[in-house]
């Protein structure tokens, strides 16, 4: 009887393996048709696009361009006055960050200078982020159901769909908080993943000012993890951070005087 119940069991376990497996294998065909449905329809849109907007998508647009022609992070427009430029073309980002600019510039120059060309970066990100969304459920949910159905709902999610056809900086910003808050998470088992976080918390503050605040809370999951050497990665973290904003801090005394941009000195105040 023990021997019956041990192949029963045993044919019950390979019969539940095979349906997992099965299960799997048609949410990741799913989410491949998901994802390619995702990006053609962007692509659809993308297309015919012929200016890129007003306001902060015009400046992120206008100084990509002026990448790509050989002129660096410099505007030919006044678009603020909280910073009072000696001449009209100026240094550009003295309030916005320059990361997206620079990411979309690299396209533009393999590219050509137009719209569809500078709307790429921002369509793959917005592709992208559906992979890092299926990570970080997989943190929380031991579910595949739930991983692949987030990651799925979040190419259609109207807000961020929107701003993946936008010269705009919040779906790179979306994108990079992804991969810090995950590497926090998973730095908690592994503190190898810390520098990592740190990376992408520099790049999300070089792509808008508010990414400063995750310095504290990158902070504080180190400080509060169970590693025996979490001083040394805390100091590594630190200052793998500084080493990615160096040249920005560079860029940002030559032009304007200052360490810091008057976006990010008025969040930090």
């Amino acid at each position: 009887m023990r021997t019956f119940s041990t192949v029963k069991q045993l044919s019950m376990n390979s019969l539940l393996d095979k349906a997992e497996t099965f299960t799997k294998n048609n949410l990741r065909f799913f989410m491949i048709i998901v994802m390619v449905s995702a990006l053609g329809l962007r692509l659809y849109f993308a297309f015919q696009a012929t200016f890129p907007g007003h306001s902060d998508s015009s400046f992120y647009y206008a100084v990509a361009e002026s990448l790509v022609k050989g002129d660096g992070l410099q505007i030919n427009y006044i678009w603020h006055y909280l910073y009072k430029p000696r001449i009209i073309t100026h240094a550009a980002n003295d309030y916005w960050m320059p990361l997206t600019s620079i990411i979309m510039s690299i396209s533009m120059r393999f590219l050509g200078i137009n719209i569809l060309a500078a709307l790429l970066p921002s369509i793959l990100a917005g592709i992208a982020l559906s992979v890092t969304t299926y990570f970080l459920s997989k943190y929380y949910f031991d579910s595949e159901f739930v991983a692949y159905g987030s990651a799925c709902l979040v190419l259609f999610i109207p807000n961020l769909f929107t701003y993946s056809l936008l010269t705009e900086s919040t779906i790179f910003y979306s994108f990079f908080i992804n991969i810090c808050m995950y590497s926090m998470l998973k730095g908690r088992e592994n503190p190898r993943f810390f520098p990592t976080s740190a990376i992408f918390a520099a790049f999300a503050y070089l792509t808008r000012q508010d990414g400063v605040l995750l310095v504290p809370i990158l902070l504080s999951f180190i400080c509060f993890s169970k590693n025996e050497r979490k001083i040394n990665y805390l100091l590594l973290t630190i200052l793998i951070y500084v080493l990615c904003l160096l040249p920005f801090f560079a860029y940002c005394y030559k032009s304007i005087g200052t360490l810091l941009t008057n976006g990010a000195s008025f969040i930090i105040s």
